[in-house]
C-alpha cells in the first residue's frame, strides 16, 4: 500500500513538472498537434482543447492555468467576485448575493488571496472547504 500511494505521488509531481514545463517551453498557450487532414488532433495527441487551457494542462479535470495576482485584483466586485484559497481561484460572483452572512461579507473580499483566505478561515475554519469548491467556478492556480 505505501507503494503504491508512493507511486501515484511520483505521478502527481511527474504531471505537475510537466504542466510547468509544457507552459514555459511554449509561452503560455500549447498547440495541440493536428492531424493529417489538418483539424482536430491526431490519435497520439492528448486529448486536451488548446482554446482555453494555457499550457494545455488538465489536472483532475481542470485547466492549469495560471491567474496572476493581478488578474485576481481585477474581478473585485459583486457583479465579478474571484477569491483565491489554497492556491486556488474560483469565481464566486454567482454566490455573492446568496452569501448566508450577506453580501457585504463577501464584496470586501473581492479580487483577493490572503484577505480573503484569512477571513474564510476564521470564520469557517475548513468546514465550508466544500461549499467554497461547489459554489466556486474554477478559473485556475494561483501564481502572486
Amino acid at each position: 500500500m505505501k507503494k503504491l500511494i508512493a507511486l501515484l505521488m511520483a505521478a502527481a509531481l511527474i504531471f505537475t513538472l510537466g504542466c510547468a514545463q509544457q507552459q514555459s517551453s511554449q509561452g503560455g498557450i500549447a498547440q495541440a498537434p493536428s492531424d493529417s487532414m489538418g483539424g482536430g488532433t491526431s490519435p497520439s495527441a492528448p486529448a486536451v482543447s488548446n482554446s482555453s487551457v494555457q499550457g494545455g494542462c488538465m489536472m483532475d479535470g481542470m485547466p492549469c492555468s495560471q491567474i496572476s495576482a493581478s488578474e485576481l485584483a481585477a474581478h473585485n466586485s459583486a457583479s465579478d467576485c474571484w477569491v483565491a484559497f489554497q492556491g486556488k481561484v474560483y469565481d464566486i460572483t454567482s454566490f455573492v448575493p446568496n452569501h448566508p452572512g450577506g453580501p457585504g461579507r463577501l464584496i470586501p473580499l473581492c479580487g483577493t488571496s490572503s484577505q480573503f483566505e484569512a477571513a474564510f478561515t476564521v470564520k469557517h475554519g475548513m468546514s465550508k472547504v466544500a461549499v467554497l469548491e461547489s459554489v466556486g467556478v474554477y478559473k485556475g492556480t494561483f501564481s502572486a
